[in-house]
């Protein structure tokens, strides 16, 4: 065994003779390269070592080594090719993990595995038919975006069914809840209209309840034109009660005929008006030759008379009024 003293000073070893045989005639070593025995202390060429001398020796029909500083002779062959130089190792070539660390590789042959978006989608589409469309809006995105996927990674994912299921689940969602909004809103709108008519023909029997027990207190005349909302108020359970639902920034929604104001209530006529729907305000009061509003509910106008009755009435029937007593 032996050991090589490098260019740099640096030692390899030990190696064999064979193998320093081999890197002698690939050119890797050359006969002034020093080694040392195993067992001795001293440096020696490689062209001292017995043990390459049929290495070292020239091949027969080799020229002999020119003297040093002579010219070669010349040839008529022309100029010799260079030595060739011995093949560098192959380095591993880097894996795609290395090149791409952020990216899962697929080993090959793993069976595809079904897209967890395909099974959202399917999900988010079957209960929109539940929540009213409502998980339908984001069943769509998750459809197309599983459908994206599968076509990108056709060999690792599976689930184009169950995402076009999803789709067609999430739409009809979709379009289901429209129509039935549809149909509801204008129901929902018709219910909240009966509800303010309603709530403006209860508030009126309320005030005009307030109006006979005032004049009850008061010797059984109806109170003054000028102040009646603000005498009546001892008799509500809320001043809301004087508000039309339809006309609520009004601080009253009614009006009081001013021909029956101190009169006793067994002068007038039971079917005399005495409050009319209005929006001039609080201590309003009106007659036969005043504006009226438009219909506050549709066609209908809520009245109340003297007897304390309200009733509905059409704008056709306005003429048909008592307004004096």
């Amino acid at each position: 065994m032996f050991r090589i003293l490098g260019t740099d000073g640096s030692i390899e070893g030990p190696i064999g003779v064979e193998v320093l045989r081999q890197r002698l005639l690939c050119g890797q070593l050359s006969p002034e390269t020093h080694v040392q025995r195993d067992g001795t202390s001293d440096w020696l060429p490689l062209s001292e070592l017995p043990e390459l001398a049929d290495s070292l020796r020239p091949a027969a029909g080799t020229p002999p080594p020119l003297p040093s500083g002579s010219a070669p002779p010349p040839s008529s062959a022309g100029p010799l090719p260079p030595a060739t130089p011995p093949p560098l190792p192959l380095l591993p070539s880097p894996s795609a993990a290395t090149r791409s660390p952020t990216l899962r590789q697929v080993p090959a042959g793993a069976p595809p595995h079904t897209s967890a978006l395909a099974i959202a989608s399917l999900i988010l589409g079957a209960l929109g038919l539940c929540t009213v469309g409502v998980t339908a809006l984001l069943g769509v995105p998750f459809s197309l975006a599983a459908l994206w996927s599968i076509r990108r990674r056709q060999a690792a994912l599976k689930g184009r069914a169950l995402a076009w299921t999803g789709l067609g689940l999430s739409v009809f969602s979709l379009v289901l809840a429209a129509v039935a909004l549809g149909f509801l809103l204008p129901f929902l709108a018709r219910m909240n209209f009966q509800s303010r008519r309603v709530s403006c023909v209860n508030n009126l029997k309320q005030v005009a309840l307030a109006v006979r027990l005032q004049a009850d207190e008061h010797d059984g005349k109806f109170p003054p034109a000028a102040t009646w909302s603000d005498a009546i108020q001892p008799h509500l359970n809320s001043p809301n009660q004087l508000r039309c639902p339809d006309r609520s920034r009004a601080a009253c929604g009614y009006a009081y005929n001013r021909s029956i104001a101190g009169r006793t209530t067994s002068s007038v006529a039971p079917e005399t008006v005495m409050l009319f729907e209005s929006d001039t305000g609080w201590n309003a009061t009106i007659g036969p030759d005043d504006r009226f509003i438009p219909p506050p509910h549709g066609v209908m106008y809520s009245v109340a008379f003297a007897d304390g009755s309200v009733r509905e009435i059409t704008a056709a029937e306005l003429s048909t009024l008592r307004w004096e007593p």
